[in-house]
């Protein structure tokens, strides 16, 4: 079986005392014993295994890239804990899913094995898992309650500001005598007038201690002298705990200090953020992903750029996007242009105007004539009326009959009525919308006119008027939909058991509630109450 190895420790500490070897030589006497083939060895050393931390970790990734590809059967560890320390279920998941997808299996602590496509083997893998993640979060509760307890004592919890040292034996801080006269010298330096500059060139040259071993350059120095503690005397070192320790720079030479640094500023004026045509709605083409404004200097000019958040935080994710950086100025340049001509194509907004003016336009006559017809059998009505009434004096019509006539009479007047009302409703929408779309075209035209002066921030609104779902920008296309008319709902419709349907609006012409059903042809022959005639002369169906 073709297996690899993975070995991990989380200091530096562990790291300098070569731990690293004790676990390669474990895995080295198991597959011998196994008689495994060992095709690959994966290591990190000093990282980390806690949520958050998989960035830190290329080994592991190159594992799991390896896993992918399915080069080996199992991997070995000399504990689960070498896997994951993680208390987040999503990263927990991404990394037992990728060895369960490439059926790898786990090998851990001593020789077992652990097939994730197992019950045993997913419930074994989550049960280490979670036991490694708790005992991570003890460790560190532990650790800062320990800190905490030092820092209330008085003791450094961490490593103290350059320059200080506390006394186990005395119990109480004091000055390193080189280091503290570093220190006063460069703040006395910097209230003499020079620039941070200036006082790394001169530490340089005198090659004095450096802090934290760093090299002297002006932001090392103007990082000494930003340190309030060695002008108050007041530390915090570990959250609200706060130490007394030595003052090493009086107030005096502190306000010359700052005084300096203030004139001495080489940012020069503070720059106004850009108006970006594509800020918040640029997607990247090859992922998706949102793409971020990055700044970067190039050729000594500084330059902004569109990038993509899996490429502007690529420690962050597994996988880097490929997608490469764009301009911003010839990207904004590309998009106003294309938005500017797509404006000005005299064919499609033709082609826009007259589908809606047409369609306005024949909706309009539709109304229209359906009002006069129902105009005329509303006028109809009474002399049905009449008729009925002559009928029963001359006694061809019973009393029965009559009233069943009266009353389908009374309900095809309802009808009518309220068709009148849609009709009229729907004639006055159908002008109302032929004046919008004129309105429109006029707006549309001052809106070409206007585009040349626009400024940046009316170019940006239009441009995200215009594509609401956003633009796809890659290293040669950038492309969006464009949208004239969003959809407007107008009510709620549900349906029946009965296949009918019950509508609800909330718009004109109706504003109220519909029942809606297939139409359903007249039966001339189906008995009536009272034993009369179904119909009679002049009454046609207007439901």
């Amino acid at each position: 079986m073709r297996v690899a190895a993975y070995y991990r420790v989380s200091s530096g500490k562990q790291r300098n005392a070569h731990t690293i070897d004790s676990q390669r030589t474990a895995a080295h006497a198991l597959c011998t014993a196994r008689g495994w083939e060992l095709v690959a060895e994966f290591t990190d050393d000093g990282a980390s295994a806690r949520a958050g931390k998989l960035h830190k970790r290329p080994d592991f990734a190159a594992m799991l890239a390896g896993a992918r590809a399915r080069r080996f059967d199992a991997v070995i560890l000399v504990a689960f804990d070498r896997l994951t320390r993680s208390v987040d279920l999503g990263e927990l998941g991404s990394i037992l899913g990728t060895l369960q997808a490439a059926g790898v299996v786990v090998v851990s602590d001593g020789g077992e094995a652990i097939d994730l496509n197992t019950f045993g083997g997913r419930i074994n893998a989550l049960v280490r898992a979670q036991l490694a993640a708790e005992e991570s979060v003890v460790k560190a509760d532990r650790s800062r309650r320990g800190r905490d307890r030092v820092a209330r004592a008085g003791r450094p919890p961490c490593p103290p500001p350059w320059g200080l040292r506390y006394d186990r034996a005395a119990g109480a801080w004091i000055e390193e005598a080189v280091v503290a006269a570093i220190v006063r010298e460069a703040w006395a330096r910097s209230a003499a007038g020079e620039s941070n500059r200036e006082i790394a060139v001169e530490f340089t040259k005198r090659s004095l201690p450096l802090p934290r071993g760093i090299k002297w350059e002006h932001s090392a120095v103007a990082r000494l002298l930003a340190n309030e503690v060695y002008v108050t005397g007041k530390w915090r070192a570990n959250n609200d705990v706060v130490i007394d320790v030595p003052v090493l720079v009086d107030a005096d030479t502190a306000a010359a200090a700052r005084a300096t640094l203030l004139r001495h500023r080489t940012g020069g004026p503070k720059v106004r953020r850009g108006v970006y045509l594509l800020e918040g709605v640029a997607r990247c083409a090859e992922c998706a992903s949102l793409m971020r404004i990055h700044c970067s200097k190039s050729r000594g000019h500084w330059y902004r750029y569109y990038m993509c958040e899996r490429v502007r935080n690529a420690r962050l994710y597994l996988e880097r996007c490929p997608a490469r950086p764009q301009r911003i100025d010839r990207t904004d340049e590309r998009v106003w242009a294309a938005v500017s001509a797509w404006l000005a194509r005299p064919d499609l907004i033709s082609l826009f105007l007259e589908e809606r003016g047409g369609a306005a336009s024949s909706d309009g006559k539709q109304a229209l004539a359906d009002l006069v017809e129902w105009q005329g059998k509303l006028a109809a009505l009474p002399a049905l009326e009449a008729e009925a009434l002559r009928l029963r004096e001359r006694g061809l019509l019973s009393s029965l009959a009559l009233e069943a006539r009266l009353g389908e009479l009374v309900r095809r007047q309802k009808v009518l009525e309220r068709q009148i009302e849609v009709a009229e409703s729907v004639a006055r929408g159908a002008r109302l919308e032929g004046v919008q779309v004129a309105a429109l075209e006029s707006t549309l035209a001052e809106l070409r006119g206007r585009c040349a002066q626009a400024t940046p921030e009316q170019r940006r609104e239009l441009v995200r008027a215009l594509c609401p779902d956003g633009w796809k920008v890659s290293a040669t296309t950038i492309e969006a939909e464009a949208v004239f008319c969003p959809g407007v709902g107008s009510g709620t419709a549900w349906p029946n058991r009965d296949s009918s349907m019950n509508v609800k609006l909330d718009a004109t012409p109706c504003n109220g509630q519909l029942h809606i059903r297939d139409y359903e042809p007249f039966d001339a022959q189906r008995p009536r109450r009272g034993g009369g005639s179904d119909s009679f002369p002049g009454m046609e169906d207007v439901s």
